[in-house]
């Protein structure tokens, strides 16, 4: 977490995409497990002061859209987990999202584009 925003954000870029292929995964377990986990990192990261010309919010809250949009047609249990982790941190977080609501709203945008009614809800 010391580490500075530009060493940061350049293994991000590999681990989101370890994050989405298990948030993905067709064990349900797996794919909570990695859910969870890629949460937890968000309410640490959203702790820290987002810079104006920096958008690693967006960066690290993408990997929640891709699972989402991986499920999309399937699973609506771990799009139901991933709504609720986004409500969460939208509870939790408000005064320190910046570049991460654009993700935010593409994620309850898909939510709400959902077959299930439950989600949608």
């Amino acid at each position: 977490m010391t580490r500075i925003r530009f060493v940061w954000s350049k293994l991000w870029e590999m681990l989101s995409e370890i994050f989405v292929w298990v948030g993905s995964h067709s064990n349900l377990m797996v794919a909570i497990f990695a859910i969870d986990s890629l949460r937890q990192l968000a309410d640490k990261f959203l702790k820290r002061e987002e810079f104006m010309s920096f958008n690693f919010q967006k960066d690290f809250l993408k990997p929640f859209e891709q699972i989402m949009l991986n499920n999309m047609h399937t699973r609506s249990d771990i799009k139901d987990f991933i709504v609720i982790c986004i409500t969460n941190i939208c509870a939790t977080k408000t005064n320190y999202i910046k570049s991460g609501w654009s993700v935010i709203i593409n994620i309850f945008t898909l939510a709400a584009q959902d077959t299930e009614q439950q989600l949608v809800l």
